[in-house]
């Protein structure tokens, strides 16, 4: 997740938050994490907010309207599966699709020696 703010000199600043999805495993520890955020920011204005992935997308999909309310979030790199999971329409972006099939094809034809393992 990126955190975007400006100051009064019109700087930017950029912030970056990672959500260690791997290590939070159940739903108080995505509700704590929250909490923590919204605490470490509560005086900084935010411009907007970049969620990167499923996870961040799913947790600013549970959380935006309880601490972020009032931010912009948009989203990128989550497939069409999650997107239909969380009904947040005010989180935009664009979905992702990897053709991993045609990917496939493609570098079997460029380079016929690859093999199976």
């Amino acid at each position: 997740m990126r955190l975007f703010s400006r100051s009064t000199y019109a700087l930017s600043y950029i912030f970056s938050e990672h959500l260690e999805s791997e290590r939070i495993v159940n739903e108080d520890d995505f509700l704590s994490f929250a909490k923590y955020l919204d605490k470490k920011y509560e005086t900084t204005h935010i411009d907007g907010i970049i969620c990167v992935g499923p996870e961040a997308y799913r947790f600013m999909g549970t959380y935006k309207d309880i601490y972020f309310e009032d931010i912009p979030v948009i989203h990128m790199g989550v497939d069409a599966e999650v997107l239909s999971e969380i009904s947040n329409t005010t989180i935009l972006g664009i979905y992702q699709e990897i053709p991993f099939e045609s990917l496939f094809i493609e570098a079997s034809a460029l380079n016929p020696d690859l093999k199976k393992n």
